[in-house]
């Protein structure tokens, strides 16, 4: 009998087109400055936690097996009514409220 039961595996990259990962030279939608960057405080994002997630900054790619991202969040609703759940499959995943 197997440890666990879940469905099997769906690509949901789609649905987070706003997370980034690869903060190389080679992606053009990104803006890289040398500049000393502000920012006005975010407006909430309605929705559960892993909805609201949106990439500010970051360094790195999956390519090099190195980097950061940072990124903020907001969250509304409750994760749980739609048996909704988070993971990092490397394990650096910091939450700071």
């Amino acid at each position: 009998m197997p440890t666990c039961n879940h469905g099997p595996w769906i690509d949901v990259t789609n649905n987070y087109s706003s997370w980034i990962s690869d903060f190389s030279s080679e992606n053009s939608e990104l803006i890289i400055s040398p500049e000393q960057r502000r920012w006005a405080p975010q407006e909430y994002i309605e929705g559960n936690f892993v909805d609201s997630i949106r990439t500010m900054m970051g360094a790195g790619s999956p390519g090099l097996k190195e980097g950061l991202s940072i990124s903020y969040y907001s969250c509304t609703t409750s994760m749980s009514d739609k048996k909704l759940a988070i993971y990092s499959a490397d394990g650096d995943f910091l939450i700071v409220p």
